[in-house]
């Protein structure tokens, strides 16, 4: 195997990232077998079975027959190698200008037909690519099933599954499926030259060949090791290097450079040399077992047919043939070997998106049961309405609220207290959709004209005045927009960062209060009929909070809010406490507030 094949082998099956390869070294879903071929087949199916899909069917066709003329072309051509040969020791002048031209085209056309393959390739690639990327996106964000993974934490990193899997999934299969066709249709007319130069062919050459898989297979492990020892010490590099990016100030403060500067020079002197005894292994392999096979292929047809030739039993033109179908079939080897190794990448590619295809189908399929307690949600009308509501954990372990009934009409706030894990921001997450499990009934306002503000603001990429209009956007002049930033409290922010156009990470530069006050601005620029805020105003003074709640019970907007500080209670009109076991109390804000006076 030459060197630069056997480079590409082992960078095949290696390209994952260092976490993906550990996985892919220890866990049972990484391995070849029927459970990787069903998984395939639900990544595939859906877009070949599409009536759409007629294109990619005639890309795919002019593919794999390309594969086949390829292959016809290379044994044709040691046919007319071995005319021309003969041709020219028999002195045979026009036969051989006639067999040489022959040759000449058929070399020609053998180069050119992978160049017009290639643009055949991207077409089908880039067909398949934006379908399974679209199919895949859509179901990730569709029955909020991003939500529900980062919920569950059993799937780590679905956005770099999606981006990082899907092109190197559709690039293997596709090649994976040329190979297979290219492979047996040169082995058809390998087997048939050498039925007419050496049946011993058929013997040696698969003796051979089984030499060759099975040397190359011996040595991925090795490779295999050396190249996730690159890896993991690349990732360890990276993760300092980020790290020291995420805590910059921290480490300013400190006056920690020497240290973090000690610490990153060693994982970078781990990697290089992780790297050199990579480099030295692959070059001890290319110098000694590569070498020995490649000098057994070439010396393989000389072997067979010396002493016939020399005899006059064959002839020079049957030993070129056989010495062209020879280095075929090495090439063929080769190829399997490829197929062998890529089979090894693709499971990893594989059991990076299978799993998210069988969560969203496990979420179709127990968004359909109807013996699982549910909450009926319905939007409409200006009221948020709760009737009989019984609250659930996702998994149904723990009953969080019990039989609650609450109703909030325009002009009236709820706030929500209690202690620590009784289920204050899950109530806000049931009225939200978010939450499913349990029994009851709610009746909200449509979607948009409602806004949820949570601890920890999003902020989403764009300019100032993208994170002003964030979700729904409106039709606000500038001028209207500074006023908003002015009314909370941050006059000078757009003036300082180069104004509503400019474009920064928000949520770095900006400090937890302005996070906070750009996200009550949003309130006041959409005009929701009911906002949620969940700990929304925890970074900022009382003043401050007694400011905002006043803009916002200004604008006319129902609000319920959740909240540890006592401050908070004095900005709504009705206070709902949670206790536990499924418990609650709702009353006025000044019964509460008298209540606490009689028990002073």
């Amino acid at each position: 195997m030459r060197k630069n094949q056997c480079s590409t082998l082992f960078d095949r099956v290696t390209s994952t990232t260092s976490d993906q390869s550990t996985h892919a070294t220890n866990d049972a879903s990484h391995r070849i077998d029927t459970r990787l071929f069903r998984r395939i087949a639900r990544l595939t199916i859906p877009f070949w079975r599409r009536p759409q899909s007629w294109p990619a069917w005639i890309g795919l066709a002019v593919l794999l027959s390309q594969g086949v003329l390829l292959s016809y072309l290379v044994v044709r051509a040691a046919a007319l190698l071995k005319d021309t040969t003969n041709a020219l020791l028999g002195q045979d002048w026009a036969a051989f200008e006639a067999g040489l031209t022959a040759y000449l085209i058929v070399y020609a056309v053998k180069m050119l037909v992978p160049q017009a393959r290639f643009i055949v390739d991207a077409f089908v690639e880039a067909a398949w690519c934006r379908w399974l990327s679209r199919h895949v996106i859509d179901q990730y964000l569709a029955r909020r099933a991003y939500y529900h993974i980062g919920l569950q934490g059993d799937l780590d990193n679905p956005d770099q599954r999606i981006a990082e899997s899907v092109k190197p999934f559709v690039d293997q299969m596709i090649q994976i499926l040329q190979w297979i066709v290219g492979v047996c249709a040169r082995l058809g007319g390998a087997v048939t030259v050498f039925v007419t130069i050496d049946p011993r062919f058929l013997l040696i050459v698969p003796a051979l060949g089984v030499l060759q898989i099975a040397t190359t297979s011996l040595t991925i492990p090795p490779i295999v090791r050396r190249q996730l020892a690159v890896q993991m010490a690349e990732g360890d590099l990276r993760r300092d290097l980020v790290h020291v990016r995420d805590h910059a100030e921290a480490i300013a403060f400190y006056g920690g450079e020497a240290r973090e500067r000690g610490t990153v020079m060693e994982r970078a002197r781990a990697a290089a040399d992780r790297q050199f005894r990579l480099d030295r292994f692959q070059a001890l392999l290319s110098l000694s077992l590569h070498a020995a096979l490649a000098f057994a292929w070439m010396a393989l047809p000389y072997l067979v047919l010396g002493e016939r030739v020399a005899s006059g039993e064959t002839t020079y033109g049957d030993l070129a043939q056989a010495t062209a179908i020879t280095l075929m079939m090495r090439g063929v080897i080769e190829t399997l070997s490829l197929i062998v190794s890529s089979f090894g990448e693709l499971a990893v590619r594989v059991a990076r998106l299978a799993p998210l295809q069988e969560r969203f189908d496990a979420m179709a399929r127990e968004e359909a049961r109807t013996d699982i307690p549910r909450i009926t949600l319905r939007r409409g009308g200006g009221r948020v309405e709760i009737e009989a509501l019984s609250l659930e954990t996702p998994d149904g372990a723990r009953r969080l609220v019990q039989a609650l009934t609450l109703s909030i009409g325009p002009g009236e706030s709820l706030v929500i207290v209690g202690e620590t894990g009784v289920g204050k921001s899950s109530l806000l997450r049931a009225m939200a959709g978010l939450w499913t499990r349990g029994t009851g009934r709610i009746s909200m306002p449509p979607a948009r004209e409602t806004l949820f503000l949570p601890q920890q603001p999003y902020f989403t990429g764009g300019d100032l005045r993208a994170q002003l209009l964030y979700p729904h956007g409106a039709s606000m002049s500038d001028a209207a927009l500074l006023d908003i930033l002015d009314a909370v409290r941050l006059p000078n922010l757009a003036a300082s960062l180069g104004g509503l156009s400019a474009v920064r990470d928000w949520s770095q530069i900006l400090s937890g209060g302005e996070q906070q006050r750009l996200a009550f601005a949003r309130a006041l620029i959409a005009e929701p009929g009911v906002v949620f805020l969940d700990e929304a105003t925890s970074a900022l003074d009382a003043e401050t909070e007694e400011q905002l709640y006043a803009r916002l019970a200004g604008s006319g907007a129902s609000y319920v809010s959740v909240g540890h500080r006592l401050g908070i209670v004095a900005h709504h009109t009705h206070i709902l406490t949670l206790a536990r076991e499924g418990r609650w109390t709702l009353a006025p804000v000044t019964t509460r507030a008298a209540a606490q006076v009689v028990a002073s």
